[in-house]
């Protein structure tokens, strides 16, 4: 497992300002970052899930888990 930071997620993925660091926090946790995990207070998101990925949520859900 690659696990990196939410926040340096985003700066790989959105450069800039926006969105901001708690919406991208609700991301995650409504489920729509694949990938994404909880450890404690801090939010990861597994590399290796996120490729599998196809842009169905409901797909990526079951490979989460």
């Amino acid at each position: 497992m690659s696990r990196i930071a939410l926040s340096e997620w985003k700066k790989e993925n959105y450069p800039g300002k926006r969105p901001t660091l708690r919406t991208v926090q609700n991301w995650a946790n409504d489920g729509l970052i694949p990938g994404a995990i909880k450890v404690g207070g801090l939010w990861f998101v597994d590399k290796d899930i996120e490729k599998q990925s196809n842009g169905n949520n409901r797909v990526a859900r079951i490979l989460a888990a």
